[in-house]
């Protein structure tokens, strides 16, 4: 199945929809969303970041209604669950992976400002990769871990192809 969509924000909560549903959206688009599955979809988007960095985490998605982190876990578990009944085809995620695949190796703060269009507005890369692992099986790069150590400055994380053998090595960051 083709996910049409000009940002990877719209890709997630397309199939955010459709696995809610289990594709019922697909098959009857003008049919209204119920609410516990449109519940399930704005969870599952939230947790990728569509509404940004800040409140992703299971506890801060599930408390303003009540749910608790272990039912968060297992509602955007049984999505992913669900994902391997559809082959998802994603062209922007494409273009992403193109998009930065020119500036890699390179700092992530870099590539959230080359690739803001392809991303949507409150996207970051990390939920991107995120998103394309967890769904697709699809690595997009790989980020290294940010440094910090108390009294200093914070590095940010770093991405890198995805292949094997091109490792940034966390010393190798710091020394950056």
């Amino acid at each position: 199945m083709t996910i049409a969509a000009d940002t990877v924000t719209d890709a997630i909560w397309k199939v955010a929809t459709c696995l809610a549903t289990r594709g019922r959206n697909l098959v009857f688009p003008d049919q209204p969303i119920d609410v516990a599955a449109q519940r399930d979809a704005n969870l599952f988007a939230r947790r990728y970041g569509v509404d940004g960095e800040e409140g992703t985490t299971l506890t801060a998605l599930g408390t303003p209604l009540g749910i608790t982190r272990e039912r968060m876990r297992q509602i955007v578990q049984k999505s992913i669950e669900r994902s391997a009944q559809f082959e998802f085809d994603i062209p922007v995620l494409d273009a992403l992976d193109l998009a930065c695949a020119s500036c890699l190796p390179c700092p992530v703060s870099v590539l959230n400002n080359h690739t803001r269009t392809l991303l949507g507005e409150l996207l970051i890369f990390e939920h991107a990769c995120l998103f394309a692992g967890d769904l697709l099986g699809r690595r997009i790069a790989r980020m290294s871990e940010s440094v910090m150590r108390p009294g200093s400055l914070r590095i940010d994380s770093w991405a890198c192809a995805p292949d094997d053998d091109d490792i940034a090595e966390v010393e190798d960051v710091k020394g950056v």
